[in-house]
């Protein structure tokens, strides 16, 4: 119940902040370098950075809703799941009674962190589910919890899987690219006035 950060037993997440200096920046998946990380502290739990250095995205799952407003992090995984079908992806139960689904990073875009993710667009309520990409960083099993529990995979044959389109554009948009066209200019007037249209569409496009 004592975490290693400077708040020691006064920490609200003990557990969840990396010993190693530089924190998920200093991660590192060299198996010499992971082996002396466990050799000098082998109580420590798991800690995996999630984005571009490992290549998988997580969705945290939270059972607490963020505030009265919003949908707890279950309910709004159930409403997805009702609109779009099941999340079929490695899952892993969480020590606080949550759950974190683990997809790959996409190529066509990068998934970064996000806080109380919407439900359905930004005018629909917030939710207790957080995004876990590049930049941060997921507790994985067997690691413990404060609660006693364990961080557990659910049984599965299947790796992180690609999430789909409806869910990437959710948590991961991609920019709308807007095409203008150059106005237009009729020249059947006559040949004065043609070449007086000319020289207005040429200064147009100049600037």
């Amino acid at each position: 119940s004592t975490c290693s950060c400077p708040l020691g037993d006064q920490c609200p997440s003990p557990g969840k902040h990396p010993r190693i200096g530089g924190g998920v920046k200093s991660a590192s998946s060299d198996a010499d370098q992971v082996r002396r990380w466990w050799a000098q502290w082998p109580d420590a739990w798991i800690g995996v950075a999630t984005g571009a250095p490992s290549g998988v995205w997580v969705l945290d799952i939270d059972s607490k809703a963020p505030d009265e407003e919003s949908f707890d992090g279950w309910a709004a995984l159930q409403f997805w799941q009702q609109q779009h079908g099941e999340l079929d992806t490695l899952r892993s139960a969480t020590g606080g009674g949550g759950l974190h689904l683990w997809f790959r990073m996409p190529a066509d875009r990068d998934v970064g962190n996000r806080q109380r993710l919407r439900v359905d667009g930004e005018e629909s309520p917030r939710s207790g589910v957080d995004v876990r990409g590049t930049g941060g960083y997921v507790v994985a099993p067997p690691s413990g919890h404060k609660s006693g529990r364990s961080y557990v995979f659910e049984p599965t044959n299947r790796g992180p899987c690609d999430a789909p389109a409806w869910l990437l554009e959710l948590v991961a948009p991609q920019a709308v690219e807007h095409h203008f066209e150059a106005p237009s200019v009729a020249l059947d007037a006559a040949d004065r006035e043609r070449r007086y249209a000319q020289r207005v569409l040429d200064g147009a496009v100049q600037a």
